[in-house]
């Protein structure tokens, strides 16, 4: 939500901006662009049908087993690399 996203960005920005002075900008942009990007993904991968490139079928099959399979299972949200390095 709108709420949560816009004051969590703000802090993230000026936490940004404390580390890394004025180079925040650039690195603040390219943070933005792929979260949205992460953000559109994972939107797709719920809600969109017939993903005909195999590795988009793949990353859709892994996500939804994520979610569903086993609670404590599946940290690997879009990838199973996450999963390699628990091995869960």
């Amino acid at each position: 939500p709108v709420t949560v996203s816009i004051p969590l960005s703000i802090l993230l920005l000026l936490l940004f901006r404390w580390i890394l002075g004025d180079w925040v900008w650039g690195f603040f942009s390219g943070f933005i662009a792929g979260y949205l990007v992460y953000d559109m993904m994972h939107y797709a991968i719920h809600h969109a049908q017939g993903f005909k490139a195999p590795l988009l079928r793949k990353i859709r099959n892994h996500h939804l087993a994520h979610h569903f399979r086993d609670t404590r299972l599946g940290f690997g949200v879009s990838s199973p690399f996450w999963d390699s390095v628990f091995r869960t």
